[in-house]
Parts: C-alpha cells; sequence; structure tokens
C-alpha cells in the first residue's frame, strides 16, 4: 500500500490506512505523531480499555500553543475535548478505531479509552503498520506513514 514505510521481509498489505471522518468545521488537531504515540501506547497494555495520561499523546507544549490557536481564533472548545472528539471520529479500513472516547480531570488529564475490536486486533499484531491520511487544501489525499515505538 501506498504511504508505508516496510522491512524488505514484510508483506506490504499489513499497511492500514487510518482517518477522521466526517466533515470538522474546527481545527484539525491529531497530529500524525499523536497517533504514532496512542498505538505504542495501546500495544503496552493486553486490553481494549486503558486509561492513558494526556501528555503521553498530546505533549503539553502543543497542548499550551492549541490552546493559544484556539483564543487566537476565537474557538470556545477545550483542547482536550477536541481531541477526543477526533479521536472519536477515527476509523481504521473504515471501521472506528474507538468504541468509547472520554477525558477525565481527576487531578491529571487523561484519556479513557475502549479500542474497537478491529484496531484492537490490528494494533495488537506487531506486524501491522499504518498510515495516517487527510484530504489537503484541495481535497487531495495526503498519506504520513505512522512510526511508533
Amino acid at each position: 500500500m501506498y504511504g508505508c514505510k516496510m522491512p524488505e521481509d514484510q508483506n506490504k498489505k499489513a499497511c492500514y490506512k487510518i482517518q477522521i471522518t466526517g466533515v470538522y468545521d474546527l481545527l484539525l488537531i491529531i497530529s500524525p505523531n499523536m497517533i504514532a504515540s496512542l498505538i505504542a501506547e495501546m500495544r503496552r497494555f493486553d486490553t481494549r480499555k486503558i486509561l492513558v495520561p494526556a501528555e503521553k499523546i498530546l505533549p503539553p507544549g502543543y497542548a499550551e500553543y492549541l490552546k493559544r490557536v484556539l483564543i487566537a481564533n476565537e474557538y470556545s472548545e477545550n483542547v482536550y475535548d477536541m481531541a477526543a472528539e477526533q479521536f472519536r471520529r477515527l476509523e481504521v479500513e473504515q471501521s472506528p478505531c474507538f468504541d468509547s472516547v472520554n477525558v477525565t480531570r481527576k487531578k491529571k488529564t487523561r484519556f479513557d479509552l475502549e479500542a474497537g475490536e478491529i484496531f484492537y486486533m490490528l494494533v495488537r499484531n506487531a506486524k501491522s503498520r499504518f498510515r495516517y491520511v487527510f484530504p489537503d487544501e484541495e481535497g487531495k489525499e495526503i498519506s504520513v506513514p505512522l512510526e511508533h515505538l
């Protein structure tokens, strides 16, 4: 598949397309690095339900930058709520990545996630590779390989 960096000995069909679905009026804040970090976190657990500290996915410096961008553009949305909404709309090969996405704010901000069955099985397969796909200003598809730890 186009856009995946695969080791020579690995079958290219193990590369899966991740995208945010639907039309969104707000800023697209989920970056390829954020999705790669999320996949890396998910691979550390043996369960579909995980609680991830926000800074593991959304670095504090980036979160602060986004807050300033939102204020400058007169958006009233919270950065973490926006990220959660965009995570809810993520799909892998036309199947929802998550059955449930919530933000908890007890002491520290965290993402409370329950992976969809298909996404979970793909993430658990160490040979699976992913590419993040999104449209540019003209609607052309841009594909970015996701590198995760």
